[in-house]
């Protein structure tokens, strides 16, 4: 379906100029914000609204808000404020991973103070915030404070084993058995069952030079491939 034409409109702080590639799958637009700069906006985020300026409406209201607000120095605002600045500010580094995608901040946490009553106090240092739905919005119920580790568990590109009733990632189930990852990974790859693959010690490789003879046979490492029990 051809998108309507909507070059030369005007979108709150933001004037149309001309059509550019989809961005996820929708139709984007080059706009021209009051400011003098501009930015890649999607036509549907242009007209529901969530869009409305380059990026410095939002700066200002960051400003504003950091002289007026007790907390303004503390870890869970520095937390805030780069999570609505990777949602709305195409300047910022990964910007193309948040708001480029579409990831937005729900209204409810342009304000500060129901973003801390929501999520509270930052667990520790190592901790920040994670979306439970790695391609949903940062809003209540889909966000929490997270470790490093735990956020790398959350991962789209997991890979999940079930062993002995339990279930953990593939990273999670390597540094519990106390293997490498790439190989177990590579057993997983190779079809290996997953009882086998976690619980089989690894082959050493023969040293350079060494007979054929002392290294295992094709059968041993057949045997050794689809052996052990559990799936």
């Amino acid at each position: 379906m051809t998108a309507k034409n909507i070059a030369g409109q005007k979108f709150h702080s933001l004037t149309v100029v001309e059509r550019v590639e989809n961005v996820r799958g929708a139709a984007a637009w080059r706009c021209r914000c009051e400011c003098g700069a501009e930015r890649i906006a999607r036509g549907i985020d242009l007209r529901s609204g969530s869009i409305k300026s380059c990026g410095c409406t939002m700066r200002a209201r960051l400003r504003e808000l950091r002289t007026t607000h007790g907390m303004s120095r503390s870890p869970e605002w520095t937390c805030w404020e780069s999570m609505l600045r990777r949602c709305s500010d195409p300047r910022v580094k990964f910007y193309r991973r948040y708001g480029g995608r579409g990831i937005k901040v729900c209204d409810r946490w342009r304000d500060f103070a129901n973003f801390f009553a929501d999520m509270g106090p930052r667990p520790s240092p190592k901790h920040s915030i994670e979306r439970n739905d790695t391609n949903g919005n940062y809003e209540p119920g889909n966000c929490r404070w997270a470790t490093p580790i735990e956020q790398q568990n959350n991962r789209s590109d997991n890979v999940l084993l079930t062993h002995n009733g339990r279930t953990m990632t593939l990273t999670q189930w390597a540094r519990e058995v106390g293997m490498a990852e790439n190989t177990l990974r590579a057993r997983i790859r190779n079809g290996w069952p997953t009882g086998a693959a976690l619980t089989r010690p690894a082959v050493p490789r023969a040293a350079p030079g060494t007979s054929p003879r002392s290294r295992p046979s094709a059968k041993a490492r057949l045997l050794e491939r689809i052996g052990g029990g559990g799936k």
